[in-house]
């Protein structure tokens, strides 16, 4: 079988990559002209130089293709980037998709889609919540992420294949950079780093190697179809416990500085203040609503995958974040 694998010079799509090479399968790779391949095994895959954004450049990417998984997004930039890679992107790749005779589309969402502020404190957040409703609200990034998905939700009644929604946590791995999203500001090239508040929130993460293979048994199980899946490590660490242990890690010596949630929030209101000064533009990016759906604290909840497909993340917890602190301190 052939699997089409947009995102593919990504974090996430490389190793998905590799890993489906390793299980004998047939891969077409989307990259855009330039592309930095370093995360991806350009010389085992058929490579497809193309622009999600651009429909024509896209022709015949679907010729003698099984299976189709969409996880190419757009990460930084302006709105329209985000609009045209993110949004657009999706839709041009389900139209196709349409037009070929695909098995199956597995579509990489985000946990961002999720409405957290619509949600009461300490709650759990599992593939039955509700998304976010004021998408305008929140970062470009989510806002895509959750057009997208709508996008995709609404495709999916009337599609003749099946559709997966995988909702990954927080990636991590080797490679990645490891002040990650959630646990707090890190200022002058690390010198200074600011923990909100008193640092409980779970952290919920996901393994990039529990990821992949989450991914490559949605794709092959036969049960998986036309369902959503959060994939999200069933044990977690909390904020200040990740700290304590990247701290000691690596060795950093910062100035650690706790700031209480509610200076935060005032924080983002100046920004959201500071925003509005013409010359200023949209450079405060950071708001209240910003800020509480980043760091309120919830549980998200990722057994549902476990329960239905018999699945479980074989990369422990701990085991995954020293391997990847190690290597931070270590490169080799």
């Amino acid at each position: 079988m052939k699997i089409l694998v947009t995102g593919a010079s990504g974090f996430l799509g490389g190793h998905l990559v590799d890993k489906l090479i390793s299980k004998d399968y047939g891969v077409r790779a989307l990259v855009r002209e330039g592309s930095d391949l370093r995360n991806l095994n350009a010389t085992k895959v058929d490579l497809f130089r193309g622009d999600l954004s651009d429909k024509e450049s896209l022709k015949g990417i679907m010729d003698g293709i099984d299976l189709v998984v969409h996880a190419g997004a757009c990460t930084s930039g302006s709105w329209q980037n985000y609009k045209d890679s993110t949004i657009v992107g999706t839709k041009n790749i389900l139209e196709l998709a349409l037009t070929s005779d695909i098995k199956k589309l597995v579509y990489i969402s985000s946990i961002d889609v999720y409405g957290v502020n619509q949600g009461e404190k300490d709650s759990l957040i599992n593939e039955a919540s509700l998304l976010e409703r004021y998408e305008e609200k929140v970062g470009p990034y989510a806002k895509s992420k959750i057009l997208s998905e709508k996008i995709v939700q609404e495709f999916s009644r009337n599609s003749k294949f099946p559709i997966v929604i995988v909702r990954p946590g927080i990636i991590y791995g080797i490679g990645c950079k490891t002040f990650l999203p959630h646990i707090g500001l890190s200022l002058f090239g690390g010198k200074v780093f600011l923990k909100i508040g008193r640092g409980e929130k779970r952290l919920p993460l996901t393994h990039i190697d529990n990821t992949v293979e989450a991914i490559v048994r949605l794709l092959e199980s036969k049960n998986s179809a036309d369902e959503i899946y959060n994939i999200i490590d069933p044990k977690y660490i909390r904020q200040k416990e990740y700290l304590d242990l990247h701290f000691l890690t690596l060795g950093v010596k910062s100035i650690k500085l706790t700031i209480p949630y509610f200076l935060f929030v005032a924080f983002g209101f100046l920004n959201e203040k500071l925003g509005k000064v013409p010359r200023l533009g949209n450079y405060f990016g950071l708001t209240r609503y910003r800020l509480n759906a980043k760091f309120k604290k919830v549980c998200y909840d990722g057994s549902k995958i476990m329960r239905q497909l018999n699945w479980y993340p074989q990369v422990k917890l701990e085991d995954g974040l020293q391997e990847m602190l190690n290597w931070f301190k270590d490169p080799k």
